[in-house]
């Protein structure tokens, strides 16, 4: 860059037009500023340069000539660059490439004068990666910085559930549950408010409400919510039944006044007509009532003899090209619960062995599950070695905060034992259930844990 070229033939066409430095500068830009300019000793920025070229009468290339100064962009064209930029790092997040997405979006988010649009979809976009790569604490802190930050701003009563969802599935593993579960009633409640109970995206919310529910030992709650959302989403077979849902919640919206509302909910409803990865939050939501009502003995968990629930691989289709490697794990983890439940156990470890080696150590929860199948179906095959799975498993739902479950697992595998003969072993499962779930007095349980830590 030659600023003192620059300065040179700022100087020769401010004089040719017989204007003073303080006459160029217009009352924007100082004589004083005007004069270091061309004494070549400050670079011109791209907003000077184009100030200049409009109080010249000239364009910016004539003004910049041979000195070597770069073109300066125009508010449009960096508009531009902002939209190339951001497609291209969404672009890396579907193709799989999460660590490029992420490298992108932060780029994009660390400019300061960005324009707050463009700063709230990298922070989403931001999310979405670190998700993908196994952060789910990093991406639940980015999802709730956008609430805080354009939530109440943002007009799109779809978008704000979906990041709501988002960071809903990502508390999972905070092992704050109860906080959690009470932040996800309330979202459902919000969602049903907002009409969006019968769209995909309210389903894929009720699905992860449910699980919460579960997670709580509300075994009844959660098969009751799980079994109507299921049976919500058997009346929406591809795009055009999700189109049509948006569509009649935004019939609803404009008819009660909600003029902004209707608006969000058309637009989704012309975006999942032509985007594959609209059937991702039905495909969430049937993987998450397919868990629920086949632990809770629900009417509608659509086991077959065969193991083979073909809308089950239909929606593990869509969990593996269009979900993140958790969505993939979970629909491993439920397929394999079926292939057990027909009498395959050797292709229900190995799948669910699979799920587990799939998702990172911080995605707690799916890889209790994962263990949780494999200990089930290593049992069945006779390896009495996979007590310890059970016993991992527990340990881990316990951390998370659903006692209920992990005490549910201790006495499932006490019942296993008793079955074997083993009345000792049976019994000291029964124990570490009654501790769990709190049963126990608290000097008891600190024996117990205690005893059972010098064991492990």
């Amino acid at each position: 860059m030659d600023q003192l070229s620059f300065g040179r033939r700022l100087r020769a066409l401010r004089r040719q037009q017989a204007l003073s430095q303080a006459e160029l500068g217009g009352g924007e830009l100082s004589a004083s500023y005007i004069s270091l300019l061309e004494s070549g000793k400050r670079p011109p920025t791209d907003e000077v340069l184009l100030k200049l070229a409009a109080r010249l009468g000239i364009t910016p290339d004539e003004l910049i000539g041979d000195t070597g100064i770069a073109r300066p962009q125009s508010p449009l064209d960096a508009a531009l660059e902002s939209s190339y930029a951001l497609s291209r790092a969404r672009l890396a997040l579907l193709t799989g490439d999460a660590q490029t997405a992420l490298d992108r979006f932060a780029e994009l988010g660390g400019d300061d004068t960005a324009a707050p649009a463009l700063l709230a979809d990298t922070l989403l976009g931001r999310a979405a990666a670190l998700e993908r790569l196994d952060r789910p604490a990093e991406a639940a802190a980015l999802r709730g910085q956008w609430l805080d930050t354009f939530g109440s701003q943002n007009e799109d009563c779809v978008l704000r559930t979906e990041v709501l969802t988002g960071l809903l599935r990502c508390l999972r593993e905070s092992g704050e549950l109860r906080t959690a579960a009470a932040r996800a009633e309330d979202a459902l409640r919000d969602a049903e408010s907002a009409g969006l109970a019968g769209t995909p995206t309210g389903l894929e919310l009720a699905g992860v409400v449910a699980e919460y529910r579960w997670d709580l030992g509300q075994d009844d709650a959660a098969a009751e919510l799980c079994e109507r959302a299921a049976a919500t989403a058997a009346t929406l077979g591809g795009r055009r039944e999700w189109a049509l849902a948006y569509d009649t919640a935004a019939e609803a919206a404009r008819a009660a006044g909600r003029g902004r509302h209707a608006a969000a909910l058309a637009g989704r409803a012309v975006d999942a007509c032509r985007d594959g990865a609209a059937g991702l939050p039905v495909a969430r939501l049937r993987t998450a009532a397919a868990a629920v009502l086949a632990r809770t003995g629900g009417a509608q968990d659509g086991s077959h003899a065969d193991g083979q629930d073909h809308d089950l691989l239909a929606v593990r289709e869509v969990l593996d090209e269009w979900g993140t490697p958790v969505d993939v794990a979970y629909g491993e983890v439920v397929q394999a619960g079926r292939l057990l439940a027909a009498g395959d156990a050797a292709r229900a470890l190995d799948l669910a062995g699979t799920a587990e080696k799939r998702v990172g150590t911080s995605w707690r929860r799916v890889r209790a599950h994962a263990l949780l199948a494999q200990a089930r179906a290593g049992w069945a095959l006779g390896d009495r070695g996979s007590a310890d799975r059970f016993e991992e498993a527990a340990v881990e739902l316990a951390a998370l905060g659903a006692e209920r479950q992990a005490a549910g697992v201790h006495l499932e595998l006490a019942e296993l034992h008793e079955a074997d003969g083993d009345v000792r072993a049976a019994l000291a499962c029964y124990r570490r259930a009654s501790s769990v779930a709190g049963l126990l007095p608290s000097e008891q349980r600190d024996r117990h844990e205690q005893r059972d830590g010098m064991r492990s």
